[in-house]
């Protein structure tokens, strides 16, 4: 059957012939949406971001952190005391046995840690010689420094910071620096520790209040070596005899000291 023809010989409505688009027109009417869904996308994910930020990382405590918590959760519970003649350092301060008894004379307080190096001291600056207004700080530093690769200059550049973190806090407070001692383990480093404790001299010489205590040379032997018998078996801390050279070096110095006016703590 053929088509339906209208009045005037042309097809009727119901028998017209539907186009398809033209391929350009095709392919522009399917990226426009694509690029609209991807600014939603976009706008959504920014919207997201900027109402629920990722949490930082939280930063990794410092290797030193419980230790220094330990002794502050030790002094809420027992108490601090006030005004002590404060010693710091590394471990030949922290395995300094029976301060208390060496010193019996003396309100002595010993916060070494060992494997303090100079620049973890700064760091817990703060919190471990602020909170006790010490009378007198005695330092023992540089041994871990230099085992570490630091130059003698700079290790000296810590020792300055100290200072004058200690002037700053506490103006008028004597400072003990303890020679930083030679041992079997470290003997590369001699040359080193010899150069750093003739700088400590000077750097004492060179300030009021500052006291440099020769704690090398009674723990070497007649060529300048260490001594193997004032040492541990790891051939690197102290035994107890040797602490008691130590303690005989620096009775005097306290002794002196405690004849020194120091201004009144607030």
């Amino acid at each position: 059957m053929g088509p339906k023809w209208g009045p005037q010989g042309s097809h009727t409505q119901e028998s017209r012939l539907v186009l398809p688009a033209r391929p350009s027109q095709t392919r522009s009417v399917i990226r426009r949406p694509g690029i609209a869904v991807l600014l939603l996308l976009s706008a959504v994910a920014t919207v997201l971001i900027a109402c629920f930020p990722t949490a930082p990382k939280p930063a990794t405590p410092h290797r030193f952190e419980s230790k220094v918590a330990g002794f502050e959760a030790h002094d809420r519970t027992h108490g601090a005391p006030r005004d002590p003649i404060l010693f710091v350092g590394s471990s030949s301060i922290e395995k300094w046995p029976d301060l208390g008894l060496a010193f019996p004379d003396r309100r002595v307080l010993n916060r070494g840690i060992s494997s303090f190096k100079l620049e973890d001291l700064l760091h817990f600056f703060d919190r471990l010689v602020l909170p006790y207004h010490p009378r007198v700080v005695v330092l023992y530093g540089g041994d871990n420094d230099l085992d570490a690769g630091l130059s003698v200059e700079t290790t000296l550049s810590l020792y300055r910071e100290f200072l004058g973190r200690v002037d700053r806090a506490f103006p008028g407070t004597p400072i003990v620096l303890l020679a930083v001692k030679a041992s079997p383990k470290r003997i590369q480093q001699l040359g080193l520790q010899l150069d750093l404790n003739r700088r400590l001299v000077e750097l004492a010489r060179s300030r009021p209040r500052t006291e440099y205590v020769d704690t090398f040379t009674p723990l070497v032997d007649a060529a300048g070596r260490p001594d193997p018998r004032w040492f541990l078996a790891d051939e690197l801390h102290l035994n107890a005899g040797a602490y008691a050279v130590w303690d005989e070096c620096l009775r005097p110095v306290l002794a002196r000291l405690r004849e020194t006016s120091v201004p009144k703590r607030p």
